[in-house]
């Protein structure tokens, strides 16, 4: 009997240490919209433009869910789509943000191009008292095609269920 509480309490202990915990505590299953600019490089081209990204983070699952991506920016970002992101793992969870990875993307440059990636990963980072930043560093979608965030892309508060959301273990 003396096992069994132990065993029970090592495995309590061991599914909570890879739980969640979002602050605002309401902000499970919310939408949260991050905004700012990155590059999208197709072999020797590189184009600067504006990612808006709409996010929901379920701490049931551990995951987070990319809703809806608008590319926009000078031309020809505006031709420009990033789609297939779903729901990407969160991991590596501290005080300072954590690791989401996703499963695949496709990027599209309307009908002259099309890139599809088997995996990305986004660095989510809590910010204090400043709104929390999702970061992409310079990742390979494709043989022709990369990704990665200039200026992080920060939440924006006015078109989020809260001004800010953070992720701690």
């Amino acid at each position: 009997m003396k096992h069994t509480f132990i065993g029970m309490a090592l495995l309590s202990a061991a599914l909570q240490a890879n739980a969640i915990t979002l602050d605002p505590v309401g902000a499970n299953g919310e939408e949260y919209n991050f905004f700012g600019s990155f590059e999208l490089s197709y072999g020797s081209v590189t184009f600067g433009c504006s990612l808006n990204m709409t996010t929901e983070v379920n701490t049931s699952t551990d995951t987070m869910e990319v809703v809806d991506t608008q590319v926009s920016g000078s031309y020809p970002c505006h031709v420009f789509s990033i789609q297939n992101l779903g729901t990407g793992t969160i991991s590596n969870v501290s005080n300072e943000g954590a690791r989401i990875d996703f499963s695949g993307i496709t990027f599209t440059g309307h009908t002259f191009f099309e890139c599809d990636g088997e995996s990305i990963y986004i660095n989510f980072k809590n910010s204090g008292s400043n709104p929390s930043f999702i970061t992409i560093s310079d990742q390979n979608i494709s043989n022709n095609c990369s990704i990665e965030t200039d200026v992080p892309l920060t939440i924006v508060p006015a078109e989020s269920h809260s001004g800010d959301l953070n992720i701690y273990p």
